[in-house]
């Protein structure tokens, strides 16, 4: 047996992980409902618990946006032909909102170091995050 044997604890394996995967920089693991995650997680990380077994199915995500429903995920932003009814992907990134690969992603409405309920980039009363990028 080696004189000196270390066994990291999960958390440090996961942040470790991250670190090599995504660089040191995105690597944050944050406490998330009784577990630990990235708080940059992409969809496919999010969808792995948000399966509707685990935790609330997130499918509705790639329905069409209406005031109604859940914003789809995974598409360009803004979209093609319609720049000009969207904010500055610039602006909303100076509040918060992340566009990674310049798509819509969970982190783009959910900051899961908000610990409040639906852990929202910005508060939403009167559709105040919908608004901050689509423009009327």
């Amino acid at each position: 047996m080696p004189p000196f044997q270390y066994v990291f604890p999960p958390i440090a394996l996961t942040a470790a992980f991250l670190m090599l995967v995504k660089g040191a920089a995105f690597a944050e693991p944050v406490a998330h409902h009784g577990r630990t995650v990235e708080a940059e997680s992409t969809v496919a990380e999010c969808a792995y618990c948000h399966d509707g077994v685990d935790a609330i199915n997130i499918a509705i995500c790639s329905a069409n946006c209406d005031n109604r429903h859940t914003h789809p995920v995974l598409r360009h932003y803004p979209p093609l032909g319609k720049e000009f009814d969207y904010a500055p992907a610039g602006f909303l990134l100076n509040l918060g909102i992340r566009l990674p690969d310049n798509k819509i992603a969970c982190i783009s409405c959910h900051n899961l170091r908000n610990r409040e309920r639906y852990h929202l980039v910005l508060n939403n009363q009167g559709s105040k995050l919908c608004f901050t990028c689509h423009r009327v």
